[in-house]
């Protein structure tokens, strides 16, 4: 199951990469019901789950760790000693979307509606009606989409609004939304696959609607959508069980880059805008927007670990040269 030929004395490895997330110096990579924590080009800790882990999200501080769960409600860990610190409720299980955002946890139910909890506060909040979620990497702001498929900014503290409604672009309701990383703007993808940009830094300094721009329309079903810090927008487009990344600046209105046949779990990395690939042998490889491969962090057989990239090894466990030997 790990991809490598071992005498078993080492103990086997841990089992494939089925997810991979992670932001600025944290990569988290989902092995099957345990989730292998790195920082930089080391692996410093395992975090065991309940159950087969289907996704998995780190802040951009490396302080909590998120796993939704297929048999299991969605748990919060401590990435520091891998403890339990928080467990939502039975009806959380199945749980598609969870996001990140600070110290506010917001996912959106099975049964429809979100439901946020900020764990600095002991806070938690439910509405009954978004159909679509966004969390700010801070956790300073929420975006839904009304059951009408506008947008709003809410203020995940109280639920209201934090900004005027933004001026919708279209009679098309929205299908998905996402922040800016460590920018005011926020992205929004209509039913019609038109894409979208709305800067709200004048809407927040101002107390104004914020108006919007529509960037790209795109054919192909979408299934996640991030906006880095480089003023670009990342797709993923799925095809069967692989699935294509573009890239999008958008201030040219411009694809830069199409990245194709990537696990269908690939992800990105806001902060760095590194792409973040689930791969064979326990690995997870990451890449540049351009598709470039940059590194690879692998778990070996027993507990050892190795961090590589085209020049040499960049990081390994004291038993990695025997694991592999």
């Amino acid at each position: 199951s790990d991809g490598l030929l071992h005498d078993g004395r080492a103990g086997a490895g841990m089992p494939p990469v089925t997810a991979a997330a992670g932001t600025g110096p944290f990569r988290l990579a989902v092995h099957r019901d345990r989730v292998a924590l790195w920082k930089g080009n080391d692996r410093v800790g395992v975090v065991k789950g309940g159950g087969t882990v289907n996704g998995a999200l780190i802040d951009r501080d490396g302080r909590l760790i998120v796993l939704t769960q297929e048999d299991s409600p969605v748990t919060v860990y401590s990435a520091l000693d891998g403890r339990r610190v928080f467990e939502a409720g039975p009806d959380t299980v199945g749980t598609s979307q969870v996001l990140l955002g600070g110290s506010v946890v917001a996912l959106r139910l099975p049964n429809g509606g979100a439901r946020w909890w900020d764990l600095a506060s002991n806070l938690a909040l439910e509405l009954s009606w978004p159909t679509a979620v966004a969390l700010s990497g801070s956790g300073t702001w929420m975006a839904v989409v009304t059951p009408r498929g506008a947008a709003r900014i809410l203020d995940p503290s109280t639920g209201h609004d934090a900004l005027p409604v933004p001026v919708p672009l279209a009679d098309v309701p929205i299908a998905r939304l996402a922040f800016m990383n460590r920018q005011p703007g926020l992205l929004v993808l209509d039913q019609d696959g038109v894409l979208g940009h709305y800067d709200l830094s004048e809407s927040a300094r101002k107390g104004t609607p914020a108006r919007g721009r529509d960037i790209l329309t795109f054919n192909e079903p979408v299934d996640a959508l991030w906006g880095p810090s480089l003023g670009q927008a990342v797709l993923r487009l799925p095809e069967g069980d692989r699935c294509t990344l573009l890239v999008v600046d958008i201030e040219t209105a411009q694809v830069t880059a199409e990245i194709t046949d990537l696990h269908p779990a690939t992800s990105v990395d806001l902060e760095t805008g590194t792409i973040l690939e689930p791969v064979k042998a326990g690995a997870l490889l990451e890449r540049d927007l351009s598709g470039t491969e940059q590194r690879v962090l692998r778990s070996l057989s027993g507990k050892e670990w190795l961090s590589f990239e085209a020049r040499g090894i960049l990081g390994a466990s004291d038993g990695a040269a025997g694991a592999i030997g």
